[in-house]
């Protein structure tokens, strides 16, 4: 007969399956329970007692380090996620997406101030998602789900938004600079002075927006500069 793969889970093998940092919390809370034990039981001398209040110890010291160790896992899991999520390649970085919103992710505040510079999220859902002060620069956006998404200091300087949903997102304090907004849905989104738009003025109560999402407005802006998602195909010339 072959030999068998299933192979038990030893003490040994399951210190080798623990990383670096669980290893250490581990050591240092055996380390503490001994020490809490030995000297009380040096003083007092009831060495019979030794084992019973050990153990006691070492159990309280386990369930210590499994609530420490699901806690580091979650935040490791959030940080390889938020890694994958700012992937150039579409189907890594919307998985990435689909599985922290299935984690109750996307609204907790870990997309705060991240840095997803160039990532490319088309046709991602980022329904209600909250990227306040994220960095989105470059970000590939166009058909994404972004209604109701909190963006209120965002930088998505260059971010290619065609036909993106931002119903009722925030985008107080936003930079939209040379972004495309083209076929963009912007209803009751939530602008202030703060703002800036494509062409790198300030949002104003009453401003025609329909300029930056519809082509057939008599004024449809177009970027000068190459590098924009929206280049209308005359280059800036920029003086010495």
């Amino acid at each position: 007969m072959g030999e068998t793969r299933n192979r038990k889970l030893t003490p040994g093998r399951w210190w080798r399956m623990l990383d670096r940092t669980s290893q250490q919390i581990l050591v240092a809370l055996v380390g503490v329970a001994v020490a809490s034990v030995i000297p009380a039981v040096i003083i007092s001398g009831d060495w019979a007692g030794l084992f019973l209040n050990l153990g006691t110890e070492l159990a309280g010291a386990s369930i210590t380090f499994v609530l420490l160790d699901q806690i580091l896992g979650t935040s490791r899991t959030k940080s390889s996620l938020l890694a994958q999520m700012g992937s150039r390649m579409n189907d890594e970085a919307t998985r990435a997406v689909e599985e922290l919103r299935r984690m109750g992710w996307l609204s907790d505040g870990v997309l705060r101030g991240a840095d997803l510079a160039g990532a490319n999220l088309q046709s991602a859902r980022l329904y209600q998602a909250a990227l306040p002060r994220a960095v989105l620069e470059g970000a590939k956006l166009q058909h994404a789900v972004l209604g109701r998404a909190d963006l209120q200091g965002a930088d998505l300087t260059g971010a290619d938004l065609t036909g993106a949903n931002l119903w009722r997102a925030r985008l107080q304090g936003t930079r939209l600079y040379d972004a495309n907004l083209q076929g963009a849905i912007l209803d009751q989104a939530e602008f202030d002075e703060e703002t800036y738009l494509p062409d790198r003025s300030h949002w104003t109560p009453g401003i025609d927006l329909r300029r930056f999402t519809d082509p057939a407005h008599p004024d449809f802006w177009r970027s000068d500069y190459s590098w924009s998602p929206a280049f209308g195909g005359t280059r800036r010339v920029v003086a010495d």
